[in-house]
């Protein structure tokens, strides 16, 4: 609860005041012990464990925004029989390959193929078929049942680890962002456009720093802004697409986030005049009023 009304504080105050930037240290302090400890949070941490403890899927704010329904199916290539199992997202993992030229690295859309790509399990990797009872060869994929209106993408980059200085190795393949990306299931093809991306900047994942591209995501005309600590400026798109090359080498997106073009526009926010009452408190104090 405590952490839902700093979240609805925050975003009172992100969308009202007149500061150049908000202070986030009353927000951590409703956050565990870990997030206080002043050190760096992994960003795909923080966000998974904010939206679990908003009620997850049991929340209207978080099912009707990022979830997505997968469905996993295991098929006996034998007799045919089909297992599925259907389970609920609120973000996606793909991993990021490492290639001979990390500046012609894979698309988005083709991270996503990726995913769904059909896998055969033969050999020692067998599936116990239920029907046959037994041992068979099978074809394991995945699909998406429903897209969500919202999609959190994660880019893996930490996929192996150097023993010798106990840290996290870092992919830094190029990731082209700049075409739509779309996911296609039996109601027909969803488009989406990218509106904001987390950026790693370091060397392996033992060390960095993160900060944001962001556009208005229902915007007909978007300007690209960077978000830096409390350092805000516009930019123009082209700085998105130089990420992971020549002297952004060490600057990867890590995290996308996703508009579907087919969903509604919001409505207006409309906040509860308390909110407006406290942020423009808040706003006096800060000019000494």
């Amino acid at each position: 609860r405590a952490l839902f009304e700093g979240i609805k504080d925050l975003f009172a105050k992100l969308f009202l005041t007149s500061r150049p930037h908000v202070d986030l240290t009353q927000f951590i302090t409703e956050m565990p012990d870990r997030f206080r400890s002043g050190e760096q949070q992994d960003f795909t941490d923080s966000a998974r464990f904010i939206l679990e403890h908003l009620g997850g899927y049991d929340q209207p704010l978080v099912r009707n925004v990022f979830a997505g329904e997968l469905e996993h199916v295991t098929c006996c290539q034998f007799c045919g029989h089909r297992s599925s199992r259907p389970t609920t997202f609120s973000d996606l993992e793909f991993m990021v390959p490492t290639v001979s030229d990390p500046s012609q690295g894979p698309t988005v859309q083709q991270l996503y193929n990726n995913f769904l790509e059909v896998e055969t399990l033969d050999g020692d990797n067998k599936w116990e078929c239920p029907q046959c009872q037994c041992k068979r060869d099978a074809k394991k994929w995945t699909a998406v049942l429903s897209p969500p209106g919202h999609l959190f993408v994660v880019l893996n980059r930490f996929t192996s680890f150097d023993e010798e200085k106990l840290v996290p190795l870092k992919t830094k393949t190029y990731v082209r962002l700049q075409e739509p990306l779309h996911i296609q299931n039996a109601c027909g093809v969803f488009v989406y456009h990218l509106y904001a991306v987390v950026v790693h900047q370091g060397d392996h994942g033992g060390e960095g720093h993160y900060y944001c591209f962001g556009c208005r995501s229902e915007a007909d005309q978007r300007q690209w802004s960077i978000c830096d600590d409390s350092q805000v400026r516009e930019v123009p798109e082209q700085d998105l697409y130089n990420l992971s090359q020549g002297p952004m080498i060490n600057d990867n997106p890590y995290v996308l986030f996703y508009r579907c073009v087919q969903l509604p526009k919001s409505h207006p926010p409309q906040l509860p005049t308390r909110y407006i009452e406290e942020v423009e408190q808040w706003d006096r104090m800060d000019r000494g009023g």
